[in-house]
């Protein structure tokens, strides 16, 4: 789909120019990374809907990717995809039970590429958390869409994600788009309130837009609706 967004890690510059064409023809937006400095970066900027790897010696970069995808748990929900001139079958194995989406060995054909990138970014659509948008809105926020409840099972990721754009991106104004949200428990209120507090602190702010009924019913219920700033405006 046109506007998703596909990260090429091309630590080497090994990957076929033609995948980043082919990508792009297909409507998605490519952004090349060369390290994991530069991954941090930018995955801190905009979360990614497809992580595309390259992979030349197996033990090694495999070991390397993920020690430094602990450091960046925001990534943790981001399909990846494997690509690699040849692999065994014991580390085909390891990297699926490291949680990568589907190996390719080159060569591969145009068409198997394309289908293999949709089915995964769907998946993402499907079990992801939330991402954050590229670009701020008019009056400087920076907008994160949650794309599924938010509850005790993913609260905890939240709360570092949020974490991770105050502290490593310095970022002071967030909007959280809750146009996916059909459900909120305790733990996620929870972690709204910690969040608006942390803002508040540096003198920033934090927004709560397409609130459904159903949620906002309960956050007016627990006065929590005047502390997070969500007004009938902002409701879905």
């Amino acid at each position: 789909m046109a506007g998703e967004t596909v990260f090429l890690l091309n630590k080497q510059k090994l990957l076929s120019p033609m995948l980043l064409k082919t990508l792009e023809a297909e409507g998605y937006v490519v952004k090349a990374i060369h390290d994991y400095k530069q991954l941090k970066l930018v995955s801190g900027q905009i979360t990614p809907n497809l992580l595309i790897m390259e992979v030349v010696s197996v033990m090694d970069d495999i070991q390397a990717f993920k020690d430094n995808l602990e450091r960046m748990p925001y990534l943790k929900d981001v399909p990846l995809i494997a690509m690699l001139d040849s692999i065994s079958r014991n580390h085909a194995v390891l990297m699926a039970r490291m949680g990568f989406f589907e190996i390719l060995v080159n060569p591969i054909k145009q068409e198997n590429f394309m289908k293999t990138v949709k089915k995964a970014i769907s998946r993402m659509k499907k079990d992801g958390e939330f991402r954050l948008i590229d670009g701020e809105s008019e009056d400087g926020f920076r907008i994160v869409e949650f794309l599924t409840q938010l509850d005790a099972s993913n609260s905890k990721n939240v709360e570092n994600y949020i974490d991770h754009l105050i502290i490593d991106r310095e970022f002071k104004k967030i909007i959280f788009d809750f146009k996916q949200v059909q459900y909120i428990d305790s733990s996620g209120i929870g972690v709204l309130i910690v969040c608006k507090k942390k803002l508040d602190l540096l003198g920033g702010d934090l927004r709560i837009v397409h609130v459904n009924d159903q949620v906002r019913s309960l956050l007016e219920t627990l006065h929590i609706d005047k502390i997070l700033g969500i007004g009938k405006e902002e409701t879905a």
